[in-house]
């Protein structure tokens, strides 16, 4: 008899989409997963998101950025501070197919979602544009209650 683990082993569950929209009207769909629980990664777009649970099922983009092969982990310098900030999702994207298209890719989108964690920045009218569809700036900014404390938990240990 076949466990319930075992069938996960055998058929893990296929993650949930989301497309994201660049500035350019490009559409690119990323693969959904708990920021708590990342897959082995090849080189790719990804987004550091937080997912409101509404009637919308609402997903800010925290963090926008690109990297080559490895793991995307605690150690990540927006990691924490995207955590503070609520989120609960990493959405990847690997249709890049190179170095140039990963940074293409990350830029068209950066330009189209304005974050909170991104430095190079998209201008002070997509901004506030952002901060207004999201609820304002306590929206934009206001962890999820679901992973609140979870995430407060999570950097004390030592």
């Amino acid at each position: 008899m076949t466990t319930l683990s075992e069938l996960f082993t055998q058929y893990p569950p296929t993650p949930q989409i989301h497309k994201w929209k660049g500035a350019s009207g490009q559409w690119y769909i990323h693969s959904i997963f708990s920021i708590y629980n990342l897959p082995e990664l090849g080189a790719c777009n990804y987004i550091l998101a937080r997912y409101t649970w509404n009637a919308n099922g609402f997903r800010v983009p925290l963090y926008i950025g690109q990297g080559k092969e490895g793991r995307l982990n605690a150690n990540h310098e927006k990691f924490k501070p995207a955590i503070e900030l609520g989120a609960n999702e990493v959405h990847i994207c690997q249709l890049a197919s190179s170095e140039q298209q990963r940074l293409d890719i990350e830029t068209d989108l950066r330009r189209e979602h304005p974050t909170p964690l991104n430095e190079q920045g998209t201008g002070i009218f997509s901004a506030l544009a952002a901060l207004n569809s999201s609820g304002g700036i306590m929206g934009a900014l206001s962890p999820s209650p679901l992973f609140g404390s979870l995430s407060s938990d999570l950097f004390s240990l030592k």
